[in-house]
Protein backbone atom coordinates (compact mmCIF):
# COMPACT_ATOMS: atom_id res chain seq x y z
CA UNK A 1 0.00 0.00 0.00
CA UNK A 2 1.50 3.50 -0.74
CA UNK A 3 2.51 6.00 2.10
CA UNK A 4 -0.06 8.70 0.85
CA UNK A 5 -2.94 8.87 -1.54
CA UNK A 6 -4.45 11.42 -3.56
CA UNK A 7 -7.44 10.99 -4.51
CA UNK A 8 -9.58 12.95 -7.16
CA UNK A 9 -8.92 16.33 -4.89
CA UNK A 10 -9.64 19.54 -6.47
CA UNK A 11 -9.16 23.26 -4.88
CA UNK A 12 -11.33 26.40 -6.13
CA UNK A 13 -10.52 30.25 -5.44
CA UNK A 14 -13.29 31.42 -6.41
CA UNK A 15 -14.45 30.67 -9.76
CA UNK A 16 -10.67 29.84 -10.52
CA UNK A 17 -10.00 25.66 -10.43
CA UNK A 18 -6.52 25.56 -9.29
CA UNK A 19 -6.13 22.00 -8.89
CA UNK A 20 -9.07 19.65 -11.10
CA UNK A 21 -9.49 16.43 -10.16
CA UNK A 22 -5.99 15.10 -9.59
CA UNK A 23 -4.90 11.63 -8.46
CA UNK A 24 -1.49 9.78 -7.66
CA UNK A 25 -0.07 7.91 -5.00
CA UNK A 26 3.91 8.49 -3.00
CA UNK A 27 5.35 5.09 -2.79
CA UNK A 28 7.12 4.83 1.03
CA UNK A 29 10.87 6.12 0.41
CA UNK A 30 9.83 7.65 -3.19
CA UNK A 31 11.68 10.79 -4.21
CA UNK A 32 8.61 12.23 -5.45
CA UNK A 33 8.73 15.38 -7.42
CA UNK A 34 5.27 17.46 -8.78
CA UNK A 35 6.52 19.73 -11.84
CA UNK A 36 5.40 22.36 -13.91
CA UNK A 37 5.45 25.87 -14.99
CA UNK A 38 4.42 28.58 -12.06
CA UNK A 39 0.38 28.63 -11.73
CA UNK A 40 0.05 24.91 -12.61
CA UNK A 41 -1.11 23.67 -8.90
CA UNK A 42 1.64 22.22 -7.63
CA UNK A 43 1.98 24.15 -4.75
CA UNK A 44 -1.82 24.36 -4.10
CA UNK A 45 -1.37 20.84 -3.72
CA UNK A 46 1.51 20.65 -1.22
CA UNK A 47 -0.60 22.88 0.50
CA UNK A 48 -3.45 20.72 0.60
CA UNK A 49 -1.01 17.37 1.70
CA UNK A 50 0.47 19.46 4.79
CA UNK A 51 -2.88 20.58 6.03
CA UNK A 52 -2.36 24.27 5.35
CA UNK A 53 -5.29 24.36 2.67
CA UNK A 54 -8.28 21.87 2.20
CA UNK A 55 -9.18 20.71 -0.75
CA UNK A 56 -13.03 21.26 -1.66
CA UNK A 57 -13.32 17.68 -2.89
CA UNK A 58 -11.38 14.67 -2.82
CA UNK A 59 -9.19 12.58 -0.01
CA UNK A 60 -5.79 12.58 0.66
CA UNK A 61 -4.39 9.36 2.86
CA UNK A 62 -1.39 8.74 4.87
CA UNK A 63 -0.76 5.60 5.85
CA UNK A 64 -4.51 4.71 4.74
CA UNK A 65 -5.80 7.34 7.34
CA UNK A 66 -7.76 10.11 5.80
CA UNK A 67 -5.95 13.61 6.71
CA UNK A 68 -9.07 16.26 6.49
CA UNK A 69 -10.02 16.18 9.93
CA UNK A 70 -6.40 16.34 10.95
CA UNK A 71 -4.81 19.91 11.40
CA UNK A 72 -1.23 20.96 9.78
CA UNK A 73 0.86 20.37 13.07
CA UNK A 74 -0.66 17.39 14.19
CA UNK A 75 0.22 15.58 10.77
CA UNK A 76 3.29 13.54 10.50
CA UNK A 77 4.86 15.52 7.74
CA UNK A 78 7.02 18.34 7.78
CA UNK A 79 7.46 21.35 4.84
CA UNK A 80 10.70 22.55 3.82
CA UNK A 81 10.18 26.61 1.71
CA UNK A 82 12.36 28.19 -0.47
CA UNK A 83 13.06 30.77 2.41
CA UNK A 84 14.31 28.32 4.94
CA UNK A 85 11.93 30.38 7.04
CA UNK A 86 14.70 30.27 9.67
CA UNK A 87 14.41 32.43 12.90
CA UNK A 88 17.40 34.83 13.01
CA UNK A 89 17.44 34.87 16.68
CA UNK A 90 18.27 31.46 17.40
CA UNK A 91 21.54 29.16 16.71
CA UNK A 92 21.80 26.44 14.27
CA UNK A 93 20.57 24.01 17.38
CA UNK A 94 18.37 25.59 18.90
CA UNK A 95 16.46 26.07 15.16
CA UNK A 96 16.44 22.72 14.57
CA UNK A 97 15.46 21.96 18.49
CA UNK A 98 12.46 24.08 17.91
CA UNK A 99 10.11 20.98 16.24
CA UNK A 100 10.57 19.09 19.42
CA UNK A 101 10.46 22.28 22.46
CA UNK A 102 6.87 22.30 20.91
CA UNK A 103 6.35 18.98 20.92
CA UNK A 104 7.43 19.13 24.61
CA UNK A 105 10.00 16.26 23.92
CA UNK A 106 12.58 15.57 27.20
CA UNK A 107 15.70 17.62 27.19
CA UNK A 108 17.81 14.72 27.41
CA UNK A 109 16.04 13.29 24.13
CA UNK A 110 15.86 16.36 22.26
CA UNK A 111 19.58 16.85 22.78
CA UNK A 112 20.41 13.52 21.49
CA UNK A 113 18.06 13.19 18.52
CA UNK A 114 19.05 17.52 17.14
CA UNK A 115 23.23 16.03 17.77
CA UNK A 116 22.42 13.06 15.27
CA UNK A 117 20.61 14.97 13.03
CA UNK A 118 23.16 17.48 12.56
CA UNK A 119 25.71 15.03 11.85
CA UNK A 120 23.33 13.35 9.29
CA UNK A 121 23.63 16.49 6.97
CA UNK A 122 27.40 17.52 8.03
CA UNK A 123 26.24 20.42 10.64
CA UNK A 124 27.55 19.35 14.07
CA UNK A 125 30.41 21.57 13.92
CA UNK A 126 27.92 24.64 13.43
CA UNK A 127 25.11 24.26 16.32
CA UNK A 128 26.39 27.54 18.19
CA UNK A 129 26.38 29.56 14.78
CA UNK A 130 23.23 31.80 14.53
CA UNK A 131 21.90 31.91 10.39
CA UNK A 132 23.51 34.98 9.46
CA UNK A 133 26.93 33.90 10.19
CA UNK A 134 26.61 30.65 7.75
CA UNK A 135 26.82 30.06 4.03
CA UNK A 136 23.29 29.87 2.00
CA UNK A 137 23.86 26.18 1.24
CA UNK A 138 24.56 25.50 5.30
CA UNK A 139 20.89 27.53 5.79
CA UNK A 140 19.81 25.09 3.43
CA UNK A 141 20.87 22.14 5.22
CA UNK A 142 20.00 23.55 8.82
CA UNK A 143 15.79 23.58 6.66
CA UNK A 144 15.86 20.36 6.30
CA UNK A 145 17.28 19.12 9.45
CA UNK A 146 14.54 20.69 11.46
CA UNK A 147 12.03 18.94 9.02
CA UNK A 148 14.41 15.47 9.66
CA UNK A 149 14.58 15.92 13.24
CA UNK A 150 11.11 15.37 14.80
CA UNK A 151 11.39 11.64 12.28
CA UNK A 152 8.53 12.68 9.96
CA UNK A 153 6.70 10.53 7.84
CA UNK A 154 6.78 12.48 4.82
CA UNK A 155 9.24 15.83 3.54
CA UNK A 156 7.43 18.03 1.37
CA UNK A 157 10.10 20.57 -0.15
CA UNK A 158 8.51 23.79 -2.14
CA UNK A 159 11.40 25.05 -4.20
CA UNK A 160 13.70 24.59 -1.77
CA UNK A 161 16.95 25.20 -3.97
CA UNK A 162 15.22 28.28 -6.24
CA UNK A 163 17.51 30.57 -3.70
CA UNK A 164 20.41 29.53 -4.29
CA UNK A 165 23.17 30.30 -7.39
CA UNK A 166 23.88 27.52 -10.00
CA UNK A 167 26.98 25.94 -8.59
CA UNK A 168 25.46 25.56 -5.41
CA UNK A 169 22.17 24.55 -6.27
CA UNK A 170 23.87 21.98 -8.18
CA UNK A 171 25.61 20.94 -5.48
CA UNK A 172 22.88 20.55 -2.72
CA UNK A 173 21.13 18.46 -6.05
CA UNK A 174 23.62 15.55 -4.71
CA UNK A 175 23.11 16.35 -1.28
CA UNK A 176 19.76 15.97 -1.50
CA UNK A 177 19.72 12.78 -3.48
CA UNK A 178 22.32 11.46 -0.98
CA UNK A 179 20.16 12.47 2.29
CA UNK A 180 17.52 10.93 1.26
CA UNK A 181 18.85 7.35 0.55
CA UNK A 182 20.26 7.53 4.05
CA UNK A 183 17.75 8.86 6.15
CA UNK A 184 14.90 6.79 4.16
CA UNK A 185 12.50 9.39 4.47
CA UNK A 186 9.96 9.88 1.66
CA UNK A 187 9.91 13.07 -0.22
CA UNK A 188 7.56 15.15 -1.85
CA UNK A 189 9.50 18.11 -4.13
CA UNK A 190 8.30 20.61 -5.86
CA UNK A 191 9.73 22.35 -8.74
CA UNK A 192 9.27 24.56 -11.95
CA UNK A 193 12.95 23.55 -12.66
CA UNK A 194 13.02 20.26 -15.60
CA UNK A 195 16.75 19.55 -14.97
CA UNK A 196 16.50 19.39 -11.06
CA UNK A 197 13.40 17.01 -11.67
CA UNK A 198 14.97 14.88 -14.06
CA UNK A 199 18.28 14.65 -11.83
CA UNK A 200 16.74 14.02 -8.47
CA UNK A 201 13.37 12.25 -8.51
CA UNK A 202 12.19 8.41 -8.76
CA UNK A 203 9.38 9.62 -10.54
CA UNK A 204 7.60 12.81 -12.02
CA UNK A 205 4.05 14.33 -12.25
CA UNK A 206 4.48 16.71 -14.95
CA UNK A 207 1.21 19.23 -14.18
CA UNK A 208 -0.21 22.01 -16.24
CA UNK A 209 -3.32 24.04 -15.83
CA UNK A 210 -4.41 22.53 -12.73
CA UNK A 211 -3.98 18.95 -14.26
CA UNK A 212 -1.17 15.73 -14.24
CA UNK A 213 -0.20 15.72 -17.81
CA UNK A 214 1.42 12.43 -17.53
CA UNK A 215 3.25 10.52 -14.55
CA UNK A 216 5.93 8.39 -14.95
CA UNK A 217 9.71 7.78 -14.07
CA UNK A 218 12.52 10.58 -15.57
CA UNK A 219 13.64 7.99 -18.45
CA UNK A 220 10.19 7.82 -19.66
CA UNK A 221 9.03 11.50 -19.05
CA UNK A 222 11.74 13.12 -21.22
CA UNK A 223 12.17 10.06 -23.73
CA UNK A 224 8.34 9.14 -24.47
CA UNK A 225 6.04 12.34 -23.45
CA UNK A 226 2.56 11.53 -23.51
CA UNK A 227 1.71 14.86 -25.56
CA UNK A 228 2.90 17.68 -26.62
CA UNK A 229 2.91 19.95 -23.48
CA UNK A 230 5.43 17.59 -22.10
CA UNK A 231 6.93 17.21 -25.00
CA UNK A 232 7.64 21.35 -25.19
CA UNK A 233 8.30 21.93 -21.54
CA UNK A 234 10.65 19.01 -20.67
CA UNK A 235 14.36 20.04 -22.01
CA UNK A 236 14.82 20.90 -25.77
CA UNK A 237 12.49 19.59 -28.62
CA UNK A 238 11.93 20.03 -32.11
CA UNK A 239 7.61 19.97 -32.69
CA UNK A 240 7.23 19.00 -36.36
CA UNK A 241 4.17 18.68 -37.98
CA UNK A 242 4.23 15.48 -39.85
CA UNK A 243 1.58 13.70 -42.74
CA UNK A 244 1.86 9.80 -41.82
CA UNK A 245 2.37 8.19 -45.09
CA UNK A 246 2.76 4.67 -44.38
CA UNK A 247 2.52 2.28 -41.09
CA UNK A 248 4.57 -0.58 -42.18
CA UNK A 249 6.82 -3.30 -39.87
CA UNK A 250 6.36 -1.30 -36.20
CA UNK A 251 7.21 1.93 -38.00
CA UNK A 252 5.61 5.28 -39.37
CA UNK A 253 6.77 6.35 -43.05
CA UNK A 254 6.61 10.38 -42.09
CA UNK A 255 6.75 13.80 -44.39
CA UNK A 256 7.91 16.57 -42.86
CA UNK A 257 7.74 19.98 -44.62
CA UNK A 258 10.96 21.77 -45.29
CA UNK A 259 12.42 17.90 -43.74
CA UNK A 260 11.06 15.41 -46.66
CA UNK A 261 10.75 11.47 -45.23
CA UNK A 262 11.46 10.45 -41.95
CA UNK A 263 10.87 7.05 -40.09
CA UNK A 264 9.84 6.63 -36.59
CA UNK A 265 8.61 4.13 -34.65
CA UNK A 266 5.03 3.55 -34.36
CA UNK A 267 2.70 5.05 -32.17
CA UNK A 268 -0.74 4.35 -30.91
CA UNK A 269 -1.81 7.86 -32.63
CA UNK A 270 -4.25 7.49 -35.64
CA UNK A 271 -5.50 9.94 -38.03
CA UNK A 272 -2.92 10.68 -40.86
CA UNK A 273 -1.12 13.98 -39.43
CA UNK A 274 0.38 14.69 -36.50
CA UNK A 275 3.83 16.19 -34.40
CA UNK A 276 6.87 14.66 -34.13
CA UNK A 277 9.07 15.19 -31.41
CA UNK A 278 12.49 15.29 -31.81
CA UNK A 279 15.36 15.40 -29.29
CA UNK A 280 18.92 17.41 -30.44
CA UNK A 281 20.55 14.45 -29.21
CA UNK A 282 18.68 12.17 -31.53
CA UNK A 283 19.30 13.74 -34.50
CA UNK A 284 22.06 11.98 -36.96
CA UNK A 285 23.37 13.53 -39.92
CA UNK A 286 24.88 11.90 -43.10
CA UNK A 287 25.92 12.64 -46.06
CA UNK A 288 23.80 11.46 -48.98
CA UNK A 289 24.74 9.78 -51.92
CA UNK A 290 25.67 11.27 -54.99
CA UNK A 291 22.86 10.97 -57.70
CA UNK A 292 24.38 8.16 -60.15
CA UNK A 293 27.62 7.40 -57.84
Amino acid sequence: MALLEIIGITRRFGDFEAVKNVSFAVESGEFFTLLGPSGCGKTTILRMVAGFDLPDGGRILLDERDLAATPAEKRPIHTVFQSYALFPHLTVGQNVAFPLRMAKVAEAELKRRVGETLEQVHLAELAEHYPHEISGGQKQRVALARGLVNKPRLLLLDEPLGALDLKLREEMQLELIKLQREVGVTFMFVTHAQPEALALSHRIAVMNQGRIEQLDVPSKIYGFPTNRFVADFIGNCNLLEVRVVERRDGELRLEAAGLGKVVAPASEAVGDRGVLALRPEQVRIFAAPLEGG
